[in-house]
């Protein structure tokens, strides 16, 4: 089954293009911003959301990178959030390695279009998208051109832990905001996260607020150091989840980190 192209809304600067992409038993429906006449850089972002959001938390990101001329992709995880337009998984059903699964096909399906940038490829990801654009960077080295997380959820296995402490004491669905399976938590209980992240050898920009009560800042700390090209920005008096002026703050840390072409050091 090929891509389904479902809608097109043209803005002053770029489209907006919808798509619907086949994955097992459904479908992976994200959105393409692309600058107009063919104005656009040597560089293409992906931008993963986080734990029951969807990929409308990330337009005002995406269409400010468009803007500037990056191609950017986002997309609602399947069961990610009860609100997400992706089928094909309840929030019961989903886990990290269901999201790594479907970002993995995404960045086989953006690699495959004339407007992106093959070989400089950015994965973009905020708390469990964070996580989860990690551990995919770990596996895509040499197809990426850098990563950007802000505030990565690397708590999650062990939080996991700390909630459970064996495959037993887990229950079939636990209320998280919405609702969860047992799934979620499996295969976390033994899953050392610095095992697979850390590894990726290019740049690496992380963002994260020193008011987080959610993920530690020690987590974004300590992966900083494991990278061997990571710049490390602590957003002050930032919670978990930037507020709309963080967010353009961010956003210029963001686009600085990628109109720069050398590594980090």
């Amino acid at each position: 089954m090929g891509i389904k192209w479902l809608e097109m809304t043209i803005a002053l600067e770029y489209d907006v293009t919808t798509f619907s992409l086949p994955i097992e038993d459904g479908t992976i429906v994200g959105h393409a911003y692309k600058p107009k006449n063919n104005d656009i850089t040597n560089k293409t972002i992906i931008i993963s959301h986080g734990f029951a959001e969807t990929s409308a938390m990330f337009d005002h990101y995406a269409r400010r990178f468009a803007s500037t001329g990056y191609y950017t992709v986002t997309f609602d995880f399947r069961g990610g959030s009860l609100e997400g337009k992706s089928t094909g998984l309840k929030s019961t059903e989903m886990s990290i390695f269901t999201e790594i699964a479907d970002l993995k096909t995404v960045i086989n399906f953006v690699q495959k279009q004339e407007s992106s940038s093959r070989s400089n490829l950015y994965l973009m990801g905020d708390s469990q998208g964070g996580l989860v654009s990690a551990i995919v960077g770990d596996n895509f080295t040499k197809q990426l051109g850098g990563l950007i997380l802000l505030y990565p959820a690397l708590v999650i296995p062990d939080d996991a832990r700390k909630r459970y402490h064996s495959l037993a004491e887990i229950p079939d669905t636990v209320d998280l905001g919405i609702p969860i399976g047992k799934v979620y938590y499996e295969k976390l209980l033994d899953y050392e996260v610095f095992d697979h992240v850390g590894h990726f050898g290019k740049s690496v920009l992380i963002l994260h607020g020193d008011q987080d009560e959610v993920v530690p800042l020690s987590y974004s700390k300590r992966v900083a150091k494991v990278y061997s090209h990571a710049k490390l920005i602590v957003m002050k008096d930032a919670k978990h989840g930037f507020n709309e002026i963080e967010s353009r703050i961010a956003g210029d840390y963001i686009l600085e980190f990628l109109n720069k072409d050398e590594i980090l050091n």
